[in-house]
């Protein structure tokens, strides 16, 4: 039978002398939608994040489905439901930054009959950026960007520092670990070089949330040695 499918059913007896009934229905039923297939977030931000999920190999179009999120694996805290929907999304909002969330997803059929939950990988929102960003130094070979770490701490942090605007590689980086760091320096540049620099706020599962840092010029090696 087809997943997700209404049925319905009738039934009648004869005898030995092959005489029948009258017909009898039975209820009509549904059988089963199939469970989700759990997808990777998308859209993280430091209070939010978008639940996804494929298509199950099967299920109609019009199939619901509901994702669940707490904030640990039995979901007994920070419990909160998207409801039933069509769609193969959910957006959770009002989050707390640098956090790890669960999140389920189940299927029902046509009977509102649900399958079992699906569980997605944890995930973390991201941490907040810092502020008050700015280069603190600059030599013929290295530069040095401090920041104000932002009040929800963060993981660690990491500088990057790029010949291009959008930061392609290639890309010369440092990271910290820990939410205290203040400053960090990218080493091994190149002489009389502009670079672009950003700093990014490393959550718990490593994930980093970036903001400007400007740009400037590495020294030229006789500047470096007055």
């Amino acid at each position: 039978l087809a997943v997700n499918t209404r049925y319905y059913f009738r039934v009648k007896a004869r005898n030995g002398a092959g005489v029948e009934t009258a017909v009898v229905y039975l209820p009509v039923t549904a059988t089963s939608a199939r469970a989700a297939i759990g997808a990777a977030f998308t859209a993280a931000t430091p209070t939010s994040l978008v639940a996804n999920w494929a298509l199950a190999d099967g299920n109609p179009a019009g199939t619901e489905y509901s994702a669940q999120r707490a904030a640990n694996a039995d979901f007994t805290q920070g419990f909160e439901s998207s409801g039933w929907t069509t769609a193969h999304s959910a957006a959770f909002s009002g989050l707390s930054p640098n956090t790890r969330y669960y999140v389920r997803v189940a299927a029902r059929n046509v009977d509102g009959v649900a399958t079992a939950a699906t569980d997605l990988p944890a995930t973390a929102t991201l941490a907040q950026a810092p502020s008050a960003v700015s280069v603190l130094s600059v030599s013929y070979s290295s530069i040095t960007v401090q920041w104000t770490p932002a009040a929800t701490a963060a993981s660690g942090y990491r500088l990057e520092a790029c010949l291009r605007s959008d930061f392609t590689p290639p890309l010369l980086s440092n990271s910290v670990i820990g939410s205290a760091a203040s400053r960090l320096s990218v080493d091994q540049l190149a002489l009389n070089t502009t670079y672009y620099l950003r700093v990014a706020a490393l959550n718990a599962d490593g994930a980093a949330n970036f903001i400007a840092a400007g740009s400037t010029c590495t020294f030229y090696a006789s500047a470096a040695s007055q």
